[in-house]
């Protein structure tokens, strides 16, 4: 019968020792005394199915036989788990040994003869070789120099017995003779002792969340993010305590860096603000508080590297491993949650640490471990920044922490840095002041000029729209508002705001101007906010920060922005402004009819298919239509960045087609365009509020159509657009003619006389009326139906 197979096998020994002294037994047995089984693994064993030469235990499996009617066997070894050593080497009863053996050198310098190479190995010996003896096998340990930490050479030394006494051996043979030791600058292994105020700590469930049902029958998967801060339960009223497993000791000279083993022994955090649990689908949402310890489970030793710098201290880099047990509290109906990482199978989650400082300089007060003080500058007098530990991998884990024994660095202003914000609730107001506060260093601006001496505030996000403000009575001084999401070792920008939008508003203003900021962003559920308040340029003073609830976010069309237009060509186009963004330049009143953005504005893209007039109209006489008041511009370029020196058509009101009337104010653009070219058209409101929809028509005419043609105040019949505008004159559009036409000679235009307004006057008598005089040739671009009635009469009656 050929081989099968070979098998693996893992077995479990419950072991019974009974020790003979000659006058009596003892007796140990492990099972009684609550000892855990030894575990033994082997693998590769080969077996047989069939019968070997001569009787076998079990005929029709036969384990460690390799070929059939073979006497010899090879040995089977079963090893343990684990650093103790539980190794049993075996062979078939009916299968003498014909492995080939030799000396086996052992631990110590011990030397056994007989052992195969295989035994030899799994007692974790060294084989000298078959057929080899001790007599002639040198099992002498391997000895030679080792270099204290002290600079000392000491001669003689076993590898484990220098390491003993924290020393490096200097390999085999080697001599003091020849070995020079470095010197060594040691900081003793001890235990550092951290604070960490709120948020200071976050644990994200995104990648792991609490699946439903967690917090009772219904309850809905939580995926938010928690923050965290300190519940003092440590020395020195310390809530995080790391240990440090060795001493770090700095070969000199310096810079020079060492490093050790550190381990989490302590971790006691709460939330600090409860997080909300809703069942059903989002219903019946519940407040839960939650603290946060260490699981049973042990996680993995973290390594701190330190870097000396000075002869007192330098930098460290850390990466640690958190094994946090969770435990749940509902606020009312109290109920208790617990989740056990470990327990769950859930890895630990590895946090690091970048640059942060250390000195052995002593410090006010007593200290968590006397000779080295990790999170302190080496400065004169001592202080301690904030120390931050962020997380490998996308779900947010931050831990930022000062000494526990450091409360003399904290700053003036409490929330001078990012590390210290002060949360805040949705619906509250806070009162502050930057004038102590330092200028920030990081992060860079968000949406908003340099900032300077920036003080910080958090909130947590419940996926509606935000509005932070300091348009409010106790703000005096020009602001500026900004918001990141993430760490403070990495935030990331979600925008910023300097002067409040629209301008006008009184609450924002400070010495008369626009200068008070407000900022409304869509927030994510459970998302922890950085809020950064800080004076334009040089300016400082109390401000009053509110925190609002606008209601639900707003989705914007997808052309919102001009870096991502439609493409559209020449026809009927739908379109909606509804929850639309403002971007684009302001144009002048003689540019566009008011001195104003086109607000709330989508962007599409065209390229002319003819040489000649381009029409871009909502005007229900030429083909479009929209439900709002609206403005288009049309521009000579894809480059959003230079849109205002390329404006080739711009229209608020159509005064040439009844669609240009109230109450809607439909708008037509005629500009010239060039085949083949490119161009971006925006379409948005004549008001900040303003926005709807619609269908957008758009045709180009290479100069077929006829219309009427202005040239000051003269009008002709017959004309098309090339031919007028090369004559100088203003076309009117395909289809127009003079007797509907009114063409405004040079030096008369529109007058607006309180909320009245007409055309055909000229300045002077504009102003002498109390009026304001809307330039040169400027139709009335908001007259009601009664006064365009009456312009003709107006223009007759001036000329007579």
């Amino acid at each position: 019968m050929a081989p099968q197979a070979a098998h693996s096998t893992r077995s479990f020994v419950q072991a019974r020792f009974t020790f003979d002294n000659g006058g009596g037994n003892l007796v140990f047995d492990t099972g009684l005394e609550a000892l855990p089984p030894a575990q033994l693994t082997g693998t590769g064993h080969p077996w047989l199915q069939g019968t070997p030469n001569g009787p076998a235990c079990t005929p029709t499996f036969v384990p460690g036989h390799s070929t059939p009617n073979d006497p010899c066997c090879p040995e089977s070894c079963h090893s343990s788990f684990g650093t103790a050593p539980h190794d049993h080497c075996v062979r078939p009863p009916e299968c003498p040994s014909c492995d080939p053996s030799g000396a086996c050198c052992t631990t110590g310098g011990g030397c056994t003869d007989g052992l195969t190479s295989a035994h030899c190995g799994a007692i974790g010996g060294s084989y000298g070789g078959d057929n080899t003896t001790c007599a002639g096998t040198n099992c002498s340990p391997s000895i030679g120099a080792c270099c204290l930490t002290s600079g000392v050479c000491i001669d003689g030394q076993s590898p484990g017995g220098c390491s003993s006494q924290s020393g490096t051996y200097q390999g085999d043979g080697s001599s003091c003779a020849t070995v020079t030791c470095p010197t060594f600058v040691c900081v003793p292994a001890g235990a550092d002792c951290w604070t960490t105020a709120c948020p200071g700590s976050n644990y994200s469930f995104l990648q792991s969340p609490l699946p439903a049902g967690f917090f009772g029958p219904g309850s809905d998967p939580f995926t938010g993010l928690v923050t965290l801060g300190g519940s003092p339960s440590g020395p020195f009223g310390s809530d995080t305590v790391i240990q440090r497993l060795g001493d770090l000791c700095f070969p000199q000279p310096i810079p020079s860096s060492a490093t050790v083993p550190i381990e989490l022994v302590a971790l006691s955090l709460v939330s600090c603000q409860p997080i909300t649990v809703t069942y059903n689908g989002g219903q019946n949402p519940e407040q839960w508080n939650i603290a946060v310890g260490l699981s049973p489970t042990p996680a993995p030793n973290g390594t701190l590297t330190g870097t000396m710098l000075t002869p007192t201290g330098g930098t460290f880099d850390s990466v640690l491993f958190v094994q946090p047990v969770f435990t749940f509290n509902r606020v009312v109906l109290p109920a208790t949650v617990v989740l056990d990482t470990g327990a769950a199978g859930i890895p630990p989650m590895q946090i690091g640490s970048t640059g942060a400082p250390w000195t052995t300089n002593p410090i006010s007060g007593p200290s968590c471990s006397p000779g080295f003080h990790p999170g302190y500058t080496d400065e004169p007098v001592p202080c301690c920044p904030e120390t931050c530990h962020s997380s490998f991998g996308t779900a947010p884990h931050d831990h930022c922490v000062r000494p526990s024994e450091c409360p003399h660095c904290t700053p003036a202003t409490p929330n001078d840095d990012c590390g210290t914000a002060i949360p805040l609730s949705i619906g509250s107001f806070v009162t502050g002041s930057n004038a102590a506060a330092a200028d920030d260093v990081s992060p860079p601006a968000c949406g908003v000029g340099t900032p300077n001496q920036g003080v910080w505030y958090s909130v947590i996000g419940n996926g509606d729209l935000l509005t932070l403000s300091t348009c409010n009575p106790g703000t005096d001084f020009d602001t500026m508002v900004e918001v990141f999401n993430g760490s403070c070792v990495a935030p990331v920008c979600v925008g910023g705001n300097d002067d409040a939008q629209p301008p006008g508003d009184p609450a924002c203003s400070v010495a008369g101007s626009n200068l008070k900021s407000r900022f409304t962003f869509c927030s994510q559920a459970g998302v922890n906010y950085l809020i950064r308040v800080s004076g334009f340029g040089t300016n400082s003073g109390t401000l009053e920060l509110s925190v609002s609830d606008a209601g639900p976010c707003l989705v914007p069309p997808p052309n919102d922005s001009c870096a991502v237009p439609i493409v559209i060509g020449e026809g009927l186009t739908s379109f909606s402004t509804v929850n639309a963004t403002t971007d684009g330049p302001t144009h002048s009143a003689a540019e566009c009819q008011y001195a104003r953005p086109v607000y709330n504005n989508i962007w599409f893209q065209y390229t002319a298919s003819c040489s000649g007039n381009l029409r871009v109209t909502d005007c229900a006489e030429l083909g479009g239509s929209s439900n709002y008041d609206s403005r288009i511009a049309v521009y000579g370029t894809t480059d959003c960045a230079q849109l205002e020196f390329n404006l080739v058509g711009c229209n608020d009101d159509d005064t040439v087609n009844p669609c240009g009337d109230s109450p809607l104010f439909h708008s037509t653009v005629d500009a010239p365009v060039v085949a083949g070219v490119t161009y971006l058209i925006s379409v948005g409101s004549f008001s900040p509020t303003g926005s709807g929809s619609g269908t957008l028509s758009v045709t180009c005419d290479s100069g077929s159509g006829l219309g009427a043609c202005c040239v000051g105040a003269s009008c002709s019949d017959g004309w098309d657009s090339i031919g007028c505008s090369n004559s100088g004159g203003a076309y009117q559009g395909n289809g127009s003619n003079c007797g509907t036409v009114i063409c405004l000679p040079p030096g008369f235009g529109a007058c607006c006389i309180g909320v009245d307004c007409s055309e055909g006057w000229d300045e002077p008598s504009c102003m002498s009326n109390g009026g304001s005089f809307l330039g040169d040739a400027r139709p009335v671009f908001r007259a009601s139906g009664r006064i365009r009635r009456m312009l003709l009469w107006t223009i007759v009656w001036r000329w007579i």
